[in-house]
């Protein structure tokens, strides 16, 4: 009996936490809609680099262009923990979302120069 009072005491717990995140709004879905195939562009571009063999300004641009994305993933997850009341994030999803296309950019072209 306890038990199954534990269950159903855990199940609306889950459920009143999941009510108050909210989701993806159409925009934001749009903004973020290359996302995924540009962080698994970067994810084989940073594979296939060999970062000890780079220069130094070479790595130090190796570096930040392999931390472009990172913004864009943690602002997706910040927007989907948020409540109803977070406003559109879809202006700054855009903005990041540049950013990480401008490092694919640049990790694109020390991927060609040491190849």
């Amino acid at each position: 009996m306890r038990l199954a009072f534990f269950i159903v005491c855990l199940f609306f717990l889950t459920v009143a936490i999941q009510a108050y995140s909210r989701d993806l709004s159409l925009k934001e879905r749009a903004a973020l809609m290359h996302f995924d195939k540009n962080e698994k562009v970067m994810d084989e571009l940073i594979r296939q680099i060999d970062s000890p063999e780079l220069s130094i300004p070479d790595y130090l641009s190796y570096q930040v262009n392999k931390n472009s994305c990172l913004p864009v993933k943690k602002l997706r997850e910040h927007v989907l923990a948020g409540d109803e009341d977070y406003k559109d994030q879809t202006l700054n999803i855009s903005r990041l979302n540049s950013v990480c296309t401008q490092g694919i950019v640049g990790l694109t072209s020390l991927y060609f120069k040491y190849k």
